[in-house]
């Protein structure tokens, strides 16, 4: 991303549902994506973030066995950045958020696109004796020890594993190697524990929690099992305000159509229950005009 004043990377501390809505839609930074700047970017390693990553546990049927499963994803089909009031309100009070059947199916159909990674909770070897999370550990420097499964985790956490053309070493190998330099022989990222999962994932349904990274002086372990969404972290992506070099802040560039769209994209339930039978209407014919013209 080019670093000029429409698309700078910036970080706001808060919780997440305040900080949010002070981004451009699709500008929010994964943990991979923050870990990769990391590398480069000392500042970021004292910081501790919240990530525009999302995991969603449920429980499926497999040759008659009840087995928990893992979504670990981003971006595409997130459930919480997609309803994040009513999400962190859950999380808050429930410590789950559980998402409705058209995220759950759309969190499900971006494993085929491959933008969410799909694992059996069961693959992963998981440490700890606490009821609700348990954790897998990644050797900063022997990594090669992890299955198949747990590098399809953490490749999603610290980046790719492949060596893009060109590079002697991929993103996983530079964020590991980051780690060392830092002093961090071991890393965690934690996940909530199959009992848990078992017990508490609705039938048919889905629980999912938001995405945390912490610091090198915490190992900056990842988090899949966050719920404490109230905390004052930072989220990292290009805000809708921007300053300008000694100058007062300005407005980003974002076309205000666009703009309205992506409001109402990101929250939904607020705008459905604002909507009136005159709104319904135009919107409906907003997307007549749009399919009429896809036709031509």
């Amino acid at each position: 991303m080019t670093a000029t004043l429409e698309q700078k990377l910036e970080n706001r501390v808060g919780p997440l549902a305040d900080t949010i809505p002070q981004f451009q839609p699709g500008t929010l930074q994964t943990s991979a994506e923050i870990t990769k700047e990391r590398v480069i970017n000392r500042k970021l390693r004292k910081q501790m973030f919240y990530t525009v990553n999302f995991s969603m546990y449920t429980v499926e049927d497999v040759d008659g066995t009840s087995t928990p499963f893992l979504y670990f994803g981003g971006r595409t089909a997130n459930p919480i950045f997609n309803d994040p009031q009513e999400a962190c309100k859950q999380l808050i009070k429930t410590d789950n958020y559980k998402p409705n059947r058209e995220s759950i199916d759309a969190v499900v159909a971006s494993v085929a696109s491959g933008d969410t990674t799909k694992v059996k909770l069961s693959d992963l070897r998981l440490n700890g004796d606490n009821a609700e999370w348990k954790y897998i550990e990644i050797d900063t420097t022997d990594y090669a020890e992890l299955n198949d499964a747990e590098k399809k985790f953490a490749a999603v956490g610290y980046g790719s594993m492949d060596v893009a053309e060109g590079k002697e070493k991929s993103d996983f190998d530079n964020a590991m190697a980051m780690l060392r330099e830092e002093g961090v022989a071991k890393t965690k990222m934690f996940v909530l524990s199959l009992d848990y999962v078992q017990k508490n994932a609705p039938k048919n349904g889905a629980l999912a929690r938001a995405c945390w990274l912490g610091n090198t002086d915490s190992s900056s372990c990842i988090n899949a099992d966050n719920r404490s969404v109230s905390d004052h972290d930072a989220l990292r992506g290009v805000p809708l305000v921007v300053a300008a070099e000694g100058g007062a802040p300005q407005k980003a560039v974002v076309n205000p159509i666009v703009a309205a769209y992506q409001t109402l994209f990101a929250q939904e339930k607020d705008a459905v229950a604002q909507m009136t039978s005159e709104i319904a209407a135009g919107l409906s014919n907003l997307v007549t005009s749009y399919l009429k013209r896809q036709a031509k």
